[in-house]
């Protein structure tokens, strides 16, 4: 049985971004979570609950660099309403939840569309490079577009002499996101991007996809760019289990403590 009386849950005001955390916060709610108006009034022997408030950003920031316990709520990795997902995924200790385990009972039925098998290799296809959001980039790393696109290009170059396409990171709202990157994935050999929910969707559809960062996709792929010469499709199955087990849709928050429940029982006790 979990022992689940030692965990203390916060939720803090300035670590809410819109008005729909409400919903989604409710299964911490419902699980006894205290909430404060400001990070630092948060003591820190609390589990702090983050949605939509990107690591990077302040005063989330300095929670995590002082190595306290955190949650994250943010858009998941696949949907049934693309280009706008209604999943969100909850990762604790990370922006990815980059621990496969043994999951305690499938959920794999859950990700909807439903998963595609593995295209065949697209031998003089162009690499698919998902370029960040200049702003957030910016903001982040303090890199400009052109620096980081140069970056790619230099990680790239000793393994690869074919074309390459930049695709510019689209966020949600944009009615042409999801049809323009199906369009895209047709032409291309591989993915590759860094902290992009994109890189886990084209995998999901059959690409193989790489990333220059450690994220989700990695725990499938790996980070290693010289892959590209020799891409591989290994088996999903267990990197969907663990997908299913890191997201959940809308109703599910609405269930009592399940959200909770499920991110104790395979991300945090496990």
């Amino acid at each position: 049985m979990l022992n689940t009386s030692m965990l203390k849950y916060a939720i803090s005001e300035d670590l809410i971004d819109n008005k729909s955390g409400n919903t989604y916060l409710k299964p911490w709610i419902n699980a006894g979570a205290k909430t404060f108006q400001k990070v630092s009034e948060v003591p820190d022997n609390y589990i702090l609950i983050s949605y939509h408030v990107p690591p990077w950003r302040q005063p989330y920031k300095d929670w995590i660099k002082s190595g306290n316990k955190h949650i994250e709520i943010d858009y998941g990795y696949w949907g049934v309403n693309n280009p706008r997902r209604n999943t969100r995924r909850v990762t604790y200790m990370g922006s990815h939840n980059i621990n496969m385990k043994p999951v305690p009972y499938s959920r794999v039925h859950t990700l909807n569309p439903a998963i595609q098998p593995w295209k065949k290799i697209n031998e003089e296809g162009y690499i698919l490079i998902i370029e960040p959001q200049p702003k957030i980039l910016l903001e982040r790393t303090g890199e400009k577009l052109g620096d980081w696109s140069n970056k790619i290009k230099d990680i790239l170059d000793p393994h690869w002499n074919g074309n390459i396409k930049f695709r510019r990171k689209a966020g949600g709202k944009n009615p042409g996101r999801w049809s323009s990157f199906i369009e895209d994935l047709k032409g291309c050999r591989a993915v590759i991007g860094e902290r992009t929910m994109a890189c886990v969707e084209a995998v999901m559809l059959g690409y193989p996809a790489y990333t220059i960062d450690n994220s989700a996709v990695s725990l499938l792929m790996g980070n290693d760019i010289s892959f590209i010469n020799k891409v591989h499709q290994p088996d999903r199955e267990q990197f969907l289990e663990h997908i299913a087990w890191s997201q959940f849709y809308p109703e599910e928050f609405s269930n009592g403590r399940f959200v909770v429940d499920c991110v104790e029982q395979y991300q945090i006790f496990n």
